[in-house]
């Protein structure tokens, strides 16, 4: 197919908007420092503005040295560069979920801080594989890395292009980059599936079987992209949540009733996650959306907080923790 055979550079010469003010995360590694690499090989074709941010967790005691290699990099290739030292990681917290959302903070900061459009990140087919089998290990939403993340601001141009490939273009133009040890550690999820699950995929099914995950990967977003307008559509129309007023749960109903159960409980997650003002899980949905059907019920969301359905209509006690 098309997408195995696009290199480094046309990737990017395809992906990467004409004129943009690109803010290039790099860690230092190989497919980040590839992706700065074929960057500036296209700068000048695509009139680029490149800056490139680093963001040093914290988590190794030789992180500073990759803030340093990352610095010295870019001041060779005359490239603006910015570090970030995130704050110390609190304890009890799930280390890959608080430092992947407070990397993403620390991008979205500096890119508004310094007049840019995009975030740029290297993702490849790889991780779009490696988070399609996670997902489905976890049992959760087969949903995962998107190439373009709007509410983000953020591209990745690499995600049709494999860690083979990058391999090949770091070795082809005698690049340096710095190995996380972290990324050996299978103690960590994603390393367990990239070390332990997928060679053996690989020696059994070929290297192509990494393609056909990542394939299925981005259909499935796409779907999932289609699957969640149709259930905002279905939301707008039932409109915002009327407490005490049972003439809303009967619009509700009036909506819903028909529609596929894989719809309807969507729908119900999308209405009740903006009454509540947080995520709500697709079991919580699903007890939500049977309880506005019955027309009675309760429903706890979390301790000491729950939502009730009587015949006057909805009762939601405030947040606690507001």
């Amino acid at each position: 197919m098309a997408r195995r055979r696009k290199s480094v550079r046309s990737a990017l010469r395809s992906r990467i908007p004409a004129s943009a003010r690109l803010l290039v995360a790099v860690s230092g590694g190989k497919d980040s420092i590839v992706l700065l690499h074929g960057l500036l090989a296209v700068k000048r074709l695509l009139d680029l503005h490149l800056e490139v941010c680093h963001v040093d967790h914290g988590l190794r005691k030789d992180s500073g040295d990759h803030a340093s290699f990352v610095e010295d990099q870019c001041l060779r290739l005359s490239v603006p560069c910015h570090s970030v030292k995130l704050p110390r990681k609190p304890a009890g917290v799930n280390e890959e979920g608080w430092a992947r959302e407070h990397r993403y903070m620390a991008l979205t900061r500096c890119m508004k801080d310094n007049s840019l459009e995009l975030i740029a990140t290297a993702h490849t087919a790889n991780d779009v594989a490696e988070t399609l089998l996670i997902r489905l290990l976890a049992n959760k939403e087969l949903s995962g890395i998107r190439e373009l993340d709007c509410a983000r601001s953020l591209i990745r141009p690499l995600v049709e292009v494999s860690r083979q490939q990058i391999d090949e273009y770091a070795c082809r133009y005698d690049l340096k980059w710095v190995d996380d040890s972290t990324n050996f550690d299978t103690s960590y999820v994603r390393n367990r599936v990239r070390h332990e699950v997928i060679p053996p995929l690989i020696e059994l099914f070929g290297s192509s079987v990494v393609w056909s995950l990542a394939e299925r990967g981005m259909a499935l977003n796409a779907d999932y992209d289609g699957l969640r307008e149709l259930v905002r559509g279905y939301a707008s129309e039932i409109g915002e949540v009327r407490l005490d007023d049972i003439a809303w749960t009967r619009k509700f109903v009036a909506t819903v009733e028909g529609l596929p159960g894989a719809i309807q409980w969507r729908v119900a997650q999308e209405v009740f996650c903006s009454l509540l003002g947080r995520g709500i899980a697709e079991s919580k949905a699903r007890d939500l959306l049977q309880m506005v059907l019955k027309g009675r019920g309760r429903v706890q969301i979390e301790k000491g907080r729950c939502v009730e359905l009587t015949a006057s209509g909805l009762l939601v006690p405030p947040d606690p923790e507001s």
